[in-house]
């Protein structure tokens, strides 16, 4: 098996489009046969339950402070699309809700439980800042950094890149430009992440492909050039 085991998605800003990303990571990599846990390590709504339509009353937090069992705080995904028959593309997914209490040994934690699957998809908190968010990003073999064509995005981005590796200066990190409106738009976002990280960090992230935005749906397309980066970096 080749890539990261456990594979950190993060944008460091709400609304870029990194739980969608981390719930397709999860059920395409499903796909090819592999045990895939999703941890939703969100600390406000639970964005990736709700985007699968997964109903989860326990979470993250009470798997590591030994109130119940990883098996009880699971939910089996099925998600059998085009071409796959009905399990084909199962996962399980772990949800750290809000009111479960401080998190304590988050890493190690999500270590353990990287033992179990071959790939372990964490959607991280919104915002760089955030302690948990920062804890769960040190655990894993890669970072994958999501981020659209606006300033907002690229800074607070790069500022989720930067907390990182201070702390793992050998975290390899891949970057995709989600949302973007061409190829021009595509090359700005790998441009400026990639001046900024070379300049400011000494390092040049990983290009992971671009997802356009379609004008009709506002929907997110192409993953392909995704996967084929992801199993690459690490």
């Amino acid at each position: 098996m080749t890539g990261p085991v456990i594979l950190a998605v993060g944008s460091g800003l709400a609304s870029a489009g990194k739980t969608w990303i981390a719930t397709r990571l999860a059920s395409g990599l499903a796909a090819t046969g592999q045990r895939v846990l999703l941890v939703d390590a969100g600390t406000g709504p639970l964005r990736a339950s709700a985007l699968l339509k997964a109903r989860c009353e326990h979470g993250l937090a009470a798997v590591v402070a030994g109130r119940i069992t990883v098996q009880e705080a699971m939910v089996q995904v099925a998600e059998g699309g085009k071409g796959h028959s009905k399990g084909d593309c199962d996962f399980d997914l772990i949800t750290a809700p809000p009111g479960d209490g401080p998190v304590a040994s988050v890493a190690a934690g999500i270590t353990a439980l990287g033992l179990d699957y071959d790939r372990v998809v964490l959607d991280l908190p919104d915002g760089p800042h955030e302690d948990i968010g920062l804890r769960l990003a040190t655990c894993a073999d890669a970072l994958l950094a999501v981020a659209a064509d606006t300033p907002e995005s690229l800074k607070a981005c790069y500022a989720q890149i930067k907390l990182l590796r201070t702390r793992r200066p050998d975290c390899p990190v891949a970057v995709v430009a989600n949302r973007v409106t061409g190829d021009a738009s595509a090359a700005r976002v790998h441009g400026a992440l990639a001046h900024a990280c070379t300049s400011w960090l000494g390092f040049q992230p990983v290009s992971a492909g671009s997802i356009a935005r379609d004008g009709s749906i506002a929907g997110l397309l192409d993953l392909d050039s995704l996967f084929a980066s992801v199993t690459a970096i690490a």
